[in-house]
């Protein structure tokens, strides 16, 4: 999602935020347009670890070596 920052900041000070799911829901409540555009079905949003395995099989990456990320660098 794509917003110019005036208008997230409209948005998100209206008094009731209640039952907002997103920032295109608080902005459509000031009235304003919200558009969709097409994407690529690689750009896939990654918040569990089987989002990210498949974003490496996607892009042909191994996953690095398991050893904690601040010893990874």
């Amino acid at each position: 999602q794509v917003f110019e920052i005036g208008l997230l900041r409209r948005a998100y000070a209206q008094p009731n935020l209640d039952g907002a799911t997103d920032d295109a829901s608080l902005v459509e409540r000031l009235g304003e347009p919200v558009y969709t555009v097409e994407g690529d079905v690689r750009n896939i949003k990654i918040t569990r670890p089987a989002d990210l395995k498949l974003m490496r099989a996607i892009l042909g990456v191994q996953a690095p070596a398991e050893r904690p990320v601040h010893k990874r660098f």
